[in-house]
């Protein structure tokens, strides 16, 4: 199965802080990869990832190349993949009451706010990222808005001894709702309060797989006072599984080697390779047993006698 990479080239920090987000899209890659569709409704299971820092060669001196971070995912969990499904079907209702017909579309989107790929316009999720409110209100797996969270409306729309959500819309509301809060108008039910977990929850809570990475070095010349400084060199691999839900992993580094120098002229790379070994649908489609299918058969028989 295919290894897929991701590079990008950051700046390090005064305070050594940086909170660099981007957005790993297992889907997009592997579309590119084998030059058709793969569906972004699956689970994705990747059995180890490599992270390393590269020298991006910029025409500054980068004589230290080092960053601290970690892989952010959400595993599909039964209610994380049903709070999916009821945004899918309030998407679905959506498309259907704007009159689109077109068949075949993909229904893609985002991980988290300040994760992103090259989305254009959006500034934010994933390309062609799906949208139900209003087109620059793109819906994520979990968001601070409720209504662009997926698992936050699920959360939110839970009422007390049901299964799932009692808003004919999902939710969601609809695609040419005004502004909800505007109008006072409560869309969703908050309801089943408890201490440390809620009944049918689809948890927001991300797993995350934390890395480490250095390559540094100081060598002396004819006017340098300082001895040699020993290089020290680390790539890291992250063993697996990790189980992405719908092929979303963020990558988040947080911290670098502090350049408090009078210009910040210091500058990585990173490089990530997932090891993807395979996916499987989110939803599984229902196929007819044999024994109902033999069934029906020997009915259709007897009503031929």
């Amino acid at each position: 199965m295919p290894r897929l990479t991701w590079t990008y080239e950051i700046d390090s920090d005064g305070d050594g802080h940086v909170g660099e987000k981007h957005l790993l899209d297992i889907s997009e890659k592997l579309s590119e990869h084998y030059g058709k569709l793969v569906r972004q409704s699956q689970n994705f299971y990747v059995r180890n990832a490599y992270v390393r820092v590269f020298n991006p060669n910029t025409a500054i001196e980068d004589e230290v190349l080092a960053c601290s971070g970690k892989l952010v995912y959400f595993e599909p969990t039964k209610n994380r993949k049903r709070a999916w499904k009821n945004a899918f079907t309030a998407w679905l209702n959506n498309r259907k009451a704007l009159g689109i017909k077109s068949r075949g579309a993909d229904f893609r989107v985002g991980l988290a706010e300040g994760y992103s790929g090259d989305v254009g316009a959006f500034g934010d999720g994933c390309k062609f990222n799906a949208w139900i409110n209003a087109d620059d209100d793109p819906l994520m797996l979990t968001h601070s808005t409720t209504e662009q969270s997926i698992f936050a409306t699920w959360n939110r729309n839970l009422a007390l001894n049901q299964d799932g959500p009692t808003n004919p819309n999902g939710g969601f509301g609809h695609w040419a709702q005004k502004d909800a809060d505007s109008l006072l108008d409560e869309l969703d039910f908050v309801t089943n309060e408890n201490s440390y977990y809620k009944e049918g929850e689809a948890s927001e809570h991300a797993a995350v797989a934390p890395f480490m990475l250095n390559f540094s070095a100081w060598f002396d010349n004819a006017s340098s006072d300082p001895a040699d400084f020993g290089s020290a060199s680390s790539a890291q691999q992250i063993q697996g599984p990790i189980n992405a839900m719908c092929g979303l992993v963020g990558l988040y580094v947080d911290t670098t080697a502090i350049d408090d120098s009078e210009f910040e002229n210091q500058d990585f790379g990173i490089e990530v390779t997932l090891d993807v070994a395979r996916w499987s649908p989110l939803i599984p489609s229902r196929k007819k047993s044999p024994s109902r299918k033999k069934s029906k058969a020997s009915k259709g028989r007897k009503g031929r006698k």
